[in-house]
């Protein structure tokens, strides 16, 4: 609620209070995770931004995230979680990965309004090696073979 005062020379006023309210949900952005590569098993959070058509941050708007890919969860639901953004207009939810190589790919949208929606790629890819261990094998069918002699 805003109240306005006004003045000129000699005349002075003041209004009501005025209350200004957020246009609706019209935009959703970006803020982290798209396109980002991880080692499998590890998790990746995916933040948007929803906004309305004068690019004010909104809040309590609920936000959809759905997994449409890969082997994983959001949030720990197989199919999607819907949250809501907080003061800042950020609403957030996390790509847990598996085990395995793969390619995920979300979508948030605004639930009200579904004006706009934003598609996250995750791709997770082999991680280095971080020991090998050999094992020897007794087998009698294997045999050493001096070095040059086949």
């Amino acid at each position: 609620m805003v109240g306005v005062k006004v003045g000129s020379p000699g005349v002075t006023g003041q209004s009501g209070l005025i209350t200004v309210n957020p246009a609706a949900p019209e935009n959703l952005i970006y803020v982290s995770g798209n396109n980002n590569t991880l080692v499998p098993g590890n998790n990746q959070l995916l933040r948007v931004r929803v906004t309305d058509q004068y690019s004010n941050n909104l809040s309590n708007e609920d936000i959809r995230f759905i997994l449409r890919s890969g082997n994983g969860t959001i949030n720990g639901d197989p199919d999607s979680i819907t949250v809501q953004s907080a003061l800042t207009g950020i609403a957030e939810a996390t790509l847990y990965t598996s085990a395995l190589v793969d390619t995920y790919e979300v979508t948030a949208l605004i639930v009200s309004s579904r004006e706009d929606s934003v598609n996250f790629t995750v791709i997770t890819v082999p991680g280095a090696v971080s020991y090998y261990s050999f094992v020897p094998v007794s087998d009698s069918t294997c045999r050493l073979v001096p070095a040059g002699i086949m």
